[in-house]
């Protein structure tokens, strides 16, 4: 599975097929079937481009805010962090 999968999934109202098909397990015995959805990964690759994604949002909106509250970040050194915070994301 892709990070774009992912991203469409999660902005898209209707699921990628890819990403569907990777979250959907089944199993079945004698008597019956079960259908299982994984909601969380154990994949480091999806986790940690998530973690970017949120954090690069996160500052994003920090630098919007920082147009409106421009004096209290520089008061309390906000502005400095966020453009530290640029470079590495």
């Amino acid at each position: 599975m892709r990070l774009a999968d992912v991203a469409r999934h999660q902005l898209s109202p209707r699921p990628t097929i890819r990403y569907s098909a990777s979250a959907f397990r089944s199993s079945h015995d004698d008597d019956s079937q079960r259908f299982e959805v994984m909601y969380l990964t154990a994949d480091l690759k999806t986790i940690s481009g998530t973690m970017k994604s949120a954090a690069q949002t996160g500052v994003c909106s920090l630098l919007i805010f920082r147009n409106i509250f421009g004096n209290r970040f520089d008061l309390l050194g906000i502005t400095e962090s966020l453009l530290e915070l640029q470079t590495r994301l």
